[in-house]
């Protein structure tokens, strides 16, 4: 009896990574027009990570994971001389989202991430910070318990900033996300 209930539990549980990758991303800065600041423009991100999806039925589940995302960014300087020069920035988050899985292969997940800039300081404001994903996307499990799934998302960061003065960079982000999941 109790092995069959531990069995049945483990069936809520998939594991699996995630890769993303985009040739550009967008930055967008809050700032008047008037504001003498540098352009700043995407040039190259990409993303992997774990995925832990826990269901509570066929169609709510939590999911989670850790992921590091690696950004290339453009800046141009304000000013005569706008020859630009090139900047990274990477980051590692946490994301904690709602999936709703639909009938057969379709499901849609939104939530928050919480994040941690772990770039040297340079001319984008740091991104640590709470921001926000959303994304439809499509799944198929094979019968030995392995499924592939594609995922377009739009990710918003740094909505909340975790320093207490106003970030007016945010970075977003919309890209695919591929990758497999393993049922325990």
């Amino acid at each position: 009896m109790y092995s069959q209930q531990e069995n049945e539990a483990s069936h809520n549980i998939k594991i699996g990574i995630g890769f993303s990758y985009l040739p550009v991303t967008g930055v967008i800065r809050f700032l008047g027009k008037d504001e003498h600041v540098p352009e700043i423009h995407g040039r190259g991100f990409y993303s992997a990570g774990l995925t832990v999806i826990y269901s509570f039925n066929k169609n709510i589940a939590i999911e989670s994971g850790a992921m590091f995302a690696k950004y290339n960014l453009n800046v141009v300087p304000w000013g005569p001389d706008r020859s630009g020069y090139m900047e990274d920035l990477s980051t590692l988050y946490i994301p904690l989202s709602l999936r709703y899985s639909f009938p057969k292969f379709v499901f849609i997940t939104s939530g928050l991430f919480f994040e941690y800039d772990n770039s040297k300081p340079g001319e984008l404001q740091n991104q640590s910070g709470i921001g926000l994903i959303l994304g439809p996307g499509l799944i198929y499990e094979f019968r030995n318990r392995i499924s592939l799934y594609i995922n377009p998302y739009l990710n918003v960061h740094s909505l909340i900033s975790y320093d207490y003065g106003l970030n007016s960079d945010k970075i977003f982000e919309g890209s695919i996300r591929l990758g497999f999941l393993y049922r325990l």
